[in-house]
């Protein structure tokens, strides 16, 4: 089945969007079930897919790790998405993000012991109550939470910790 609309977007510029429907193969059973390519007009036609296996898109990972070698990237983050969703992560994060921030010395301070080495590395669990030296910017949801200076509270240690 092949689909194709053209049509006006980005100030102007045309745009042709194909869906072509595959099958899996017996030795691929998480490969591209559906595949979307973009052809951008007066480029040439070499298409964009924007659904792909792993190890078309990150191949060093999947050297690294070859349990995702099969997977596709729609589905890793499908997964992901689960995980975040069973762990109740927008709670989580929320909470860590509203709980009280409490600064202990200038950034410029923190900054200036962690380039004259005076600082200590500790255990995660052992944070609470501790100034960190550095920024602090756990993931998800990728926004810093804690700058130099500031002290780790039980709220963020929890989170960090799970």
């Amino acid at each position: 089945m092949a689909w194709g609309a053209r049509g006006s977007v980005f100030g102007g510029t045309n745009m042709k969007i194909s869906i072509d429907s595959t099958k899996h193969t017996p030795s691929s059973p998480t490969a591209i079930s559906t595949q979307k390519t973009l052809f951008a007009s007066g480029t040439s036609q070499t298409p964009i897919p924007t659904i792909q296996p792993m190890w078309r898109v990150m191949p060093e990972f999947v050297a690294k790790h070859p349990r995702y070698e099969r997977v596709g990237l729609k589905d890793l983050c499908t997964q992901i998405h689960q995980v975040y969703k069973e762990n109740d992560v927008a709670r989580l994060t929320t909470e860590m993000y509203l709980s009280p921030m409490e600064p202990a010395m200038k950034p410029s301070d923190a900054f200036a012991k962690m380039a004259h080495r005076e600082i200590e590395r500790v255990a995660i669990d052992e944070l609470e109550g501790r100034v960190t030296a550095m920024l602090v910017t756990p993931y998800p949801p990728g926004i810093p939470l804690l700058i130099p200076g500031e002290r780790f509270n039980k709220t963020i240690v929890n989170y960090l910790v799970s």
